[in-house]
């Protein structure tokens, strides 16, 4: 199981190279929503989104970053959300924004970030709906109980 990203890096990296598109840093994420395994290069002039199906690249959605005047940066748990508008308009999600925000500063995006409270940002919390923080709630409560009845001796 470990060893299946950096296969379907490779297959993003060899598609990038074999379709002479430009070379950026590509990591894992893509459309919010999207239930296929998704990858984004992020070069100068924009970001391409690639998915995958059978560890083949079924299609290519290229960006451009003068397509984009404005980003709302969503900062979650173990990774982001961010929303493009502008000529075009897109939902992505990234692991980390550091990339992303260098490239929204120098090309002068207007950025917003969406603030929320530290426990918002958890699995089970977003939505802030009362069922699903009460099951996350005891969910991660059993999980917390489980550790620990392997620590504490009997």
């Amino acid at each position: 199981m470990s060893d299946m990203k950096p296969r379907s890096l490779d297959t993003i990296k060899k598609y990038i190279s074999d379709h002479d598109l430009q070379h950026g840093i590509v990591v894992s994420g893509g459309d919010v929503g999207a239930f296929a395994e998704q990858y984004i290069s992020i070069h100068n002039d924009g970001f391409d989104i690639f998915t995958l199906y059978d560890k083949e690249v079924k299609t290519a959605e290229p960006y451009s970053w003068s397509d984009f005047n404005r980003a709302e940066i969503d900062r979650l748990a173990l990774s982001a959300r961010i929303k493009l508008n502008g000529a075009k308009s897109v939902y992505i999600r990234v692991p980390e924004i550091k990339e992303v925000l260098l490239h929204l500063e120098s090309h002068e995006i207007k950025t917003e970030y969406i603030q929320r409270k530290w426990y918002r940002k958890i699995l089970g919390f977003r939505s802030g709906k009362r069922w699903k923080m009460i099951t996350a709630g005891i969910g991660y409560l059993l999980i917390i109980l489980l550790i620990m009845g392997f620590f504490i001796p009997n």
